[in-house]
C-alpha cells in the first residue's frame, strides 16, 4: 500500500500560507474594557438633606460644590469664607441646592 502526503486535506498548509494567523475562538477573545467611574472621595457624616458637611482630606470647596449640587460661591458665602481655603474636619454648613 501507498500513501501520499497531502498538507492541502489536513489543513496545514493553508494555515501556513496565510498572512494572519487565525483569531481564537470567540469565548476566548478580548473583550473591550470600559472605564470604571470614579469613586467618590470617603464622606463623613454630610448629606445634602442635613445642610452640613465635615470636610475630609482631599476635598476642596470646588468638588464639595460639585457633589453636593451647589456653587463655590453658595458655599462660601455660607459659611463666611473669605478665601477657598478649607481644612480637614473643619464642618461646612450647605445651602439649599434648589434641585
Amino acid at each position: 500500500m501507498h500513501f501520499e502526503y497531502r498538507p492541502e486535506l489536513l489543513g496545514i498548509a493553508s494555515r501556513q500560507r496565510t498572512a494572519h494567523p487565525p483569531k481564537p475562538p470567540s469565548h476566548l477573545q478580548k473583550m473591550p474594557t470600559q472605564k470604571r467611574p470614579r469613586k467618590a472621595p470617603a464622606t463623613s457624616a454630610a448629606t445634602p438633606q442635613t445642610g452640613s458637611y465635615t470636610v475630609v482630606a482631599g476635598d476642596t470647596l470646588y468638588t464639595i460644590a460639585q457633589r453636593l449640587h451647589t456653587t463655590v460661591t453658595a458655599l462660601r458665602q455660607a459659611n463666611a469664607l473669605s478665601s477657598d481655603t478649607i481644612r480637614a474636619g473643619q464642618r461646612l454648613t450647605v445651602p439649599a441646592s434648589g434641585h
